[in-house]
């Protein structure tokens, strides 16, 4: 496909993105953004684009010799590869000119503090007068500050631009794996971890980026420091050295805890991210069942394991930061001890200079626990995406030969001895009890991963030699679980070839049997984003009878459709699905039971005008099918049992054999779908609707965004869940420790120059006392920020919880999956590891800042006005970055939701991507995404860098005019050293104040967003009531009373979707419900459960209105099937019986009442045997004969069957129903059927459109009719089939009278 066409369609007008050498090094690109949010709330549609160099399909290529050397090492041309050694070329350039720019930083910081020195030697000359040499010393030391300002901030935007970069290339190159990956790579990598890689791993190695030069420019600040110390202190130095390097090496012992523990987060994130998205696909079936207290049991499972990682993180941390705030608080007291122990002079042409070059010290010092951090995280995911990359990708020589199709001859598949097979399921060691066995490391070099053992129940396609003609229409059958999907999978390239020969000849459409819907248009879906071929699609939609329903969608074709197709019917996904096959032109169609879905007069038309019409006829056609009335207007028939081919011939050739599989399954099934007899395109469908709606229009909703200040509503929940005494604590701790620290300094000044006349020993005691309570209180305070914090991340993740849990499916509707996950994993996440940092920064900042500007005050009133000044300036800059920093925090989020759902989504298709090869074209939809995302983030931490740079000359411009009165004479003498050792820091340490504050107000982004799902998304109705404990046995016997119902969707509130629908069904009948696609008989059903809520009337079930029932003890009271049932991750005991209720005894039996005893017996683990996310490893018909299992167990006086044996082949389907007979006969019973034989010895049937009752009556009584809809659909299937309906329906009939 042609991704360039796409691009041009996608690309919006913006200007990108462009800076020279002033506008790099002052941020000042970015100003036109800034403009912009200072006078309004920035939107996406206010940002630039992003620059063309840091485009991620120009970045994408930098990978590309480290993928081409992981086939090396596959297929063992090469022993190791290295990531690192790959990407260095590319960054080498960057990570130089950081180095020349924080080279010059150190030089200039270093020449500050000489300069100081040369500037208080010089005051001490001339006694305090001024001199020119004294103001040339100022304006020496503004010209430093200037420069280590505008050098350490270039050194921050290279490192910005090349964390974006790395970030493009690892993320691109991971989704491009991904969709590489070999199936038996993909039951280890989940969508949840691959998920986790790109959104998480990937920002560990990025932000680890800043500390690679200083890995080693670091040891040359501290040699230049303790240098410049010891021509100042002499032998002192000593003890400041030993201090200083004693304490970072006893920190380094913290580094492996810190890396455990950031390990253990982000897998068990791993763990939780697959959970959650289980529960979001299968979000119905846990609403039907009222499974919500299961699966939060299991993700609150989850998240305890990650959030005892968490706690664990926080006190390594804090213990990494006890032992830095230990080394800065010993270094100077004890060395300025020594340096008076040996008899020095405390003078402050000595001491103050080198209190500065010990501040250095300090502040590398205080880097050090970032760098560990960034260190053990990056350590950490660099593992896990090296790991990943080197993962098995899709051999071609496990899959069919793909030849072009001139070359095949006559043959358009040729299998020759083939056995395929599917891969081993992925499972944690369980014992026979059950219980998992401990977890164990895999390997030194790989991620340190549960145990897991491979199951040998994988299903195997054995021996098959079959060749399939050009142009031939081929049906392949079988009993439920004989391999025809796998089959079909086989010739699509999804399953391992093991051994023999295979050969596609042609291009492959493919049509799994779960369709693969993505949120998109009608059109999207249909052309898989291809514009290309968009021409082809008005013969392909009226060929699969799409067009009425299209023309009854809000937007047509382009009507939106929601995630998974959740706003469409089974049968439309399955027409949309076929469209898509069509519009592909392809030489082979593989369609796995496509027609299973639509009703008896779609079906037939989609077979007769599309399978078997124009666009197809000349083409191959592999049809998976139940519908056995199709056969005689086949060519050829493979019959499959147990994973082999059985019989393969004409259906004439097949029916002679009367001991033949074939012959058996056609014994009770009538055919006759004659071609004479014309399909009434006219009558398919009226008014067709859509099932469910997203929103209006058929949108997704907009993701909610606050706007402007945050709200004070959102601190005083934040508040809340930290607890306002830590938040009380924290204003008393700002005020003791800035007392002490002012203390502390003023002690200092007044012991340089003797000004209290005390001795040195007193003078030293004070000062050490000081230090040390400083010490204790900030190391206790640290420590308990930090776990406070993770406190309240656990707090805002139970609600959000609680909040998803009790939403309804019209919320569900109306979100992408991958929103949703976005703000439980990476909200989260910066809630538990991101906060906590912000917020213990914040008080040594805060109560610093206080103490310096004390100080300076008390050395010279004459500071005062500047301070007033730097203040009213420091204030303008503040606010004016703060409006478009806090909007471009919301902004960023928001568009990294985009990119999270569309890797969710298309790792959902893998199989059609592959068959479609649509692979490039999704790649190059995911560059865009990443831009946006990256486009986002990078807008974001540029700004804060923007107020960086403006503070820093703000902070040069303070420092000069302190220096001036210092030089000038007005400040006392006595005071110059200590103001301008203070306020030399106070530029850093304000900036850093206040860029924590703005870190923790824009990231109350997260905080708004999570308390969004936990107190504003809207609520289903209460789970429990006070009436549910008087109703133990309620239904006692099923009768249903259904009076003046109506029902619409929340998006389309004045659209009634059921109308008026009036009945009454007594106990233990069987009803047949039927209408054409849309006409309201999936929805009738959602509302026993109350998925959707009545507009007008009421449903009564023995004599109990519903809706004043708790939903719990509601849907657990009543069963249903669903079309398409969704299993979750677990054994096939978990999925049968969710609660552990039942006996073993209970499960086998009803599994044999089903008729898959036979199959789970012969599984290694029986009862324990494993079920992949969604059920994947079974096929649709084995799911829901399992659904039918729980079913059996549950023993409900209601059952609602919505298409329910629409995968099971006839055989199952005359078991269900002789199970209705018996199992069930106490039991009334709601069956959503197109298969009209499965109702015709129903009690009645109900015939909907568009919403209303058309008919409602005995299936006889409604065949006599002749102008009856039902008898119309009847006869639709054939004259043969509908003789054999009609004296179903009349033999229970008159069985009734």
């Amino acid at each position: 496909m042609d991704t360039s066409q796409l691009e041009f369609k996608i690309t919006t007008a913006k200007e990108p993105i462009v800076w020279n050498a002033y506008s790099f090094s002052t941020i000042s690109w970015l100003n036109p953004v800034l403009r912009k949010g200072f006078k309004k709330p920035i939107t996406e549609e206010d940002l630039p684009s992003i620059g063309k160099g840091e485009q991620a399909s120009a970045l994408s290529t930098w990978l590309d010799e480290f993928i081409a050397q992981t086939h090396d090492v596959a297929q063992g041309k090469k022993k190791r590869v290295s990531l690192v050694k790959t990407l260095l070329p590319h960054v080498v350039p960057a990570l130089i000119a950081d180095a020349i720019s924080q080279i010059i930083s150190i030089g200039a910081s270093t020449g500050q503090s000489l300069v100081l020195q040369q500037i208080l030697t010089h005051l001490e000359t001339v006694n305090g007068q001024s001199s020119g040499k004294g103001y040339a010393l100022a304006t020496l030391l503004f010209c430093l500050l200037v420069a280590n300002s505008i050098s350490s901030n270039i050194s921050t935007s290279i490192g910005y631009v090349l964390e974006l970069r790395i970030k493009s290339a690892l993320s691109s190159a991971i989704y491009r794996k991904a969709l590489a990956l070999s199936a038996k790579s993909r039951n280890h990598y989940p969508a949840g971890k691959i998920n986790t890689l790109i959104n998480s791993d990937t920002s560990s190695i990025t932000n680890f980026i800043d500390s690679v030069n200083n890995l080693w420019l670091m040891p040359i600040q501290v040699a230049i420091s303790i240098y410049f110390v010891a021509s100042l202190l002499g032998p002192a130095t000593a003890v400041a050295a030993g201090v200083f390097v004693s304490l970072t090496l006893l920190s380094s012992f913290s580094s492996p805890f810190l890396q455990s523990s950031v390990r253990q987060y982000t897998e068990s994130m791993d763990k939780r991210t697959t959970l959650l998205r289980e529960f979001l696909y299968g979000i119905k079936t846990v609403k039907y069942h009222g499974l919500e207290e299961n699966e939060n049991k299991k993700l609150v499972a989850a998240r305890e394991i990650q959030l005892k990682a968490a706690y664990r993180t926080a006190l390594g941390y804090s213990a990494l930061i006890g032992v830095l705030i230990l080394q800065n608080a010993l270094t100077t007291p004890l060395t300025l001890v020594a340096f008076s122990a040996f008899g020095n002079l405390m003078i402050p042409t000595t001491i103050f200079p080198a209190l500065s070059f010990l501040a250095l010290l300090q502040g590398i010092s205080g880097q050090l626990p970032s760098y560990f951090l960034n260190i053990s995280q990056a350590m950490v995911s660099y593992r896990r995406i090296s790991t990943f990359l080197l993962a098995e990708e899709t051999n071609l020589d496990d899959a069919p030969l793909i030849r072009d199709a001139s070359e095949g001859k006559h043959d358009a598949i040729f299998y020759n001895q083939t056995t395929f097979s599917w891969e081993s399921v992925k499972k944690t060691n369980v014992n026979d009890d059950g219980k998992k066995t401990k977890s164990k490391p895999v390997g030194e070099n790989l991620e340190l991963l549960p145990t897991e053992s491979f199951s040998n129940d994988v299903f195997k396609l054995e021996n098959i030699t079959l060749s399939i003609k050009r142009g031939d229409l081929v049906a392949v059958v079988g009993k439920t679980g004989s391999g025809k999907s796998s089959l079909l999978s086989s010739m699509a390239g999804t399953m391992r070839k093991t051994c023999g020969k295979a050969t596609v000849y042609g291009s492959v459409s493919y049509c799994p049997q779960d369709p693969w819907i993505f949120g998109g248009t009608v059109l999207e879906n249909i052309t898989l984003l291809n514009p290309n071929l968009e021409s082809s699609c008005t013969d392909a939609i009226q060929m699969c009878s799409l067009v009425k329903d299209l023309n009854s969608f809000s937007s047509g074709i382009k009507t939106h459709i929601g995630e998974k197709g959740i706003n469409l019917s089974g049968g439309q996904k399955a027409r949309v699905a076929l469209a898509r096959a069509i519009v592909n032109d392809p030489d082979i169609y593989i369609l796995d039971d496509p027609l299973s879905a639509l009703d008896a007069h779609v079906s037939k038309a989609v077979f007769e005008e599309a399978i078997k019409g124009p666009l197809m006829k000349q083409k191959t056609v592999i049809l998976a099918t139940h519908l056995l009335q199709v056969l005689p207007n086949v060519d050829c028939i493979v019959v499959m049992e147990k994973g082999r081919i059985v019989q393969y011939g004409t259906f004439a050739e097949l029916m002679t054999n009367t001991g033949g599989i074939l012959f058996s399954m056609m014994k009770d099934y009538h055919t006759s779908l004659d071609s004479k007899e014309e399909v009434d395109m006219e009558k398919l469908a009226v008014n067709e609707k859509m099932t469910t709606s997203a929103v209006e229009n058929g949108a997704f909703a907009l993701e909610d965004r606050n706007m402007g200040h945050v709200l004070l509503s959102s601190y005083k929940s934040y508040l809340q869940a930290i607890g306002f005494t830590w938040f009380i604590v924290q204003i008393f701790m700002v005020l003791v420790l800035a007392a002490g620290y002012t203390a502390q300094q003023l002690t200092l000044s007044a012991w340089t120059s003797s000004y209290w006349g005390l001795s040195d020993t007193v003078y030293l005691v004070i000062y050490s006392s000081l230090g040390i309570i400083d010490t204790i209180i900030s190391l206790v305070n640290y420590a308990y920020t930090m776990l406070s914090a993770v406190n309240a991340g656990q707090y805002f993740h139970d609600r959000a919880l609680s909040g998803l849990m009790a939403a309804p499916m019209s919320f569900y509707s109306s979100q992408p999956v991958g929103r949703i996950l976005n703000r439980m994993t990476t909200d989260i996440r910066t809630l538990d590891t991101r906060f906590g940092f912000f917020l213990a920064a914040i008080v040594p900042q805060m109560y610093a800042s206080v103490g310096i500007l004390i100080i300076a005050c008390i050395s010279s009133w004459q500071i005062i006005p500047i301070i007033i000044g730097l203040f009213v300036a420091l204030y303008i800059v503040f606010e004016y970055f703060r409006r478009s920093y806090r909007e471009l925090r919301r902004v960023s989020l928001n568009m990294l939701s985009p990119l999270t759902a569309h890797i969710s989504e298309t790792l959902v298709g893998i199989p059609s991507i592959l068959a479609y090869k649509a692979g490039k074209l999704l790649i190059g939809i995911q560059m865009k995404k990443l831009d946006d995302a990256n486009l986002g983030t990078f807008l974001f931490s540029s700004t804060l860098y923007w107020m960086t740079v403006r503070f820093q000359l703000i902070g040069a411009v303070f420092t000069f005019a302190v220096a001036l009165l210092g030089v000038s004479g007005i400040m006392p003498y006595s005071f110059v050293g200590v103001a301008l050792t203070q306020v030399i820091t106070f530029a850093p340490t304000i900036q850093h104040a206040l860029m924590m504050i703005s870190n923790l107000e824009s990231s109350m982004a997260n905080v708004d967003r999570l308390s969004f799902y936990a107190n504003n998304i809207p609520k289903e109705a209460a789970r429990y009531l006070p009436k549910d404990g008087n109703l133990q046995t309620w239904p006692t016997v099923g009768s249903i009373k259904i009076k003046n119902l109506s029902l619409a969707y929340d998006s389309r509130p004045d659209t009634l979707v059921i109308n008026k629908i009036s009945l009454q069904i007594s106990a233990r009948e069987k009803i047949g419900v039927v209408g054409r696609t849309g006409s309201g008989k999936s929805t009738l059903m959602d509302s026993f459960f109350r998925l959707i809520e009545a507009k007008e009337g009421f449903i009564e079930i023995d004599g109990e209105d519903i809706s004043s029932i708790g939903l719990k003890k509601l849907r657990t009271s009543i069963q249903i099937i669903p079309q398409s049932p969704t299993l979750f991750d677990g054994t096939i005991r978990s999925n049968i019986d969710a609660f552990g209720k039942y006996t073993d005894f209970d499960l086998w039996n009803a599994l044999e009442c089903v008729g898959l005893k036979e199959y789970v017996s012969a599984l290694s683990k029986g009862l324990n045997s494993t079920i992949t996310e969604g059920g994947t490893n079974l096929s649709a018909g084995q799911r829901q004969l399992l659904c039918l299992t729980t079913v059996l167990l549950e023993k409900s006086k209601i059952l609602i069957l919505d298409e329910s044996t629409s995968s099971v082949d006839g055989v199952s389907d005359i078991r269900i129903q002789n199970l209705i007979k018996t199992n069930f006969n106490s039991t009334t019973v709601l069956s959503v059927a197109h298969r009209l034989n499965t109702i015709a010895a129903f009690d009645k049937v109900l015939v909907l459109e568009n919403g209303s009752v058309v008919e409602f009556d005995a299936p006889y009584v409604l065949l006599q009719k002749e102008n009856s809809t039902f008898r119309e659909m009847v006869n639709a299937t054939g004259s043969s089939n509908a003789a054999v309906i009609a004296e179903l329906a009349k033999e229970h009939y008159m069985r009734g009278i």
